[in-house]
């Protein structure tokens, strides 16, 4: 569905203009949240949230006919500490799915 969405973002940002291989992009994120506690390996956690990224990339020709298409997601779970604070995620960038392939 997000990817759709992204396509689709994109698409209506190209609508009207004259084309000659015009390029086009989307971002799409989303946040998801949970202030649910609950406990993980021994450690309780007051809650956890998501951060997940859809970037689309489209490459038309001239008469608007789709030459390439390019999907890509990147996620990002965290989780949140009894006394409020965010526990870092490990490392300081994030692999995206086209990156990681069948890993």
């Amino acid at each position: 569905m997000k990817k759709f969405l992204a396509l689709t973002l994109v698409l209506c940002c190209l609508a009207g203009v004259a084309m000659a291989d015009t390029f086009g992009m989307a971002v799409v994120t989303e946040v998801t949240a949970s202030s649910a506690a609950y406990v993980e390996d021994g450690d309780a956690y007051e809650g956890k949230f998501e951060l997940e990224t859809v970037v689309c990339a489209v490459v038309l020709d001239d008469n608007g006919v789709i030459k390439s298409v390019r999907f890509d997601v990147t996620q990002v779970k965290t989780k949140v500490s009894p006394d409020g604070t965010v526990n870092k995620v490990a490392g300081d960038t994030f692999a995206s799915k086209v990156e990681l392939k069948e890993a």
